[in-house]
């Protein structure tokens, strides 16, 4: 496990999963995980608790909320 929690692009970016499988798991569409990845959209409370569970704890509640 990483020493601190990865920023949503530093997971998608290193992880191997695909924004259409996330995008599928949280409940949204692909294009609003590309938003979130830029940073171009925030990311609603109920969506940033089931991207932490998809990550297994990799991105954080803080490092969404930073990238807000």
């Amino acid at each position: 496990m990483p020493k601190r929690p990865l920023s949503l692009r530093e997971w998608l970016d290193t992880s191997g999963v695909r924004p259409a499988y996330l995008a599928e798991r949280v409940g949204v569409s692909v294009a609003t995980v590309y938003r979130w990845r830029a940073g171009a959209r925030v990311v609603q409370l109920a969506h940033a608790v089931a991207l932490v569970e998809v990550s297994r704890g990799l991105v954080s509640l803080s490092t969404l909320e930073r990238a807000a």
